[in-house]
């Protein structure tokens, strides 16, 4: 699990993977990791664990995964598989996964230039309505 203050509301989407400490999580000394791409976590229960499908979903979106990693949860049958991806947006993907049944529980990627673009329309919209 990733501590509570690594992701803040303001910085989800743009936090690089590679700033979680190599001490803290072993998967971050992966080759994998230093390269481009961005980051997704999911939680399932163990049962419904089947990294054919989930590569699947993925290579349908035209990305593949570089690395992956379970972690599985001491106290119950949930568990954790983190993903990295070759693909910096993982809109499209997320989606498919959510699609599924897949729960996202974290996603580290770059921000997506048309939200920017969206937000300034909207920014003007309201600004707009206000006068």
């Amino acid at each position: 699990m990733f501590p509570k203050d690594f992701v803040t509301e303001s910085d989800i989407f743009d936090r690089s993977a590679t700033s979680v400490t190599a001490s803290e999580y072993p998967f971050n000394n992966m080759a994998a990791m230093q390269m481009p791409g961005a980051v997704v976590i999911l939680e399932m229960n163990v049962l419904d664990y089947s990294m054919a499908q989930i590569a699947r979903i993925v290579e349908e979106n035209n990305a593949k995964i570089w690395s992956s990693h379970v972690t599985p949860a001491a106290d119950s049958l949930k568990m954790e598989l983190t993903l990295k991806i070759n693909q910096s947006d993982l809109t499209f993907i997320i989606r498919s996964l959510t699609r599924y049944g897949y729960v996202i529980k974290a996603s580290f990627q770059a921000q997506n230039r048309n939200d920017d673009l969206i937000r300034n329309h909207y920014d003007q919209f309201m600004l707009y309505l206000n006068v």
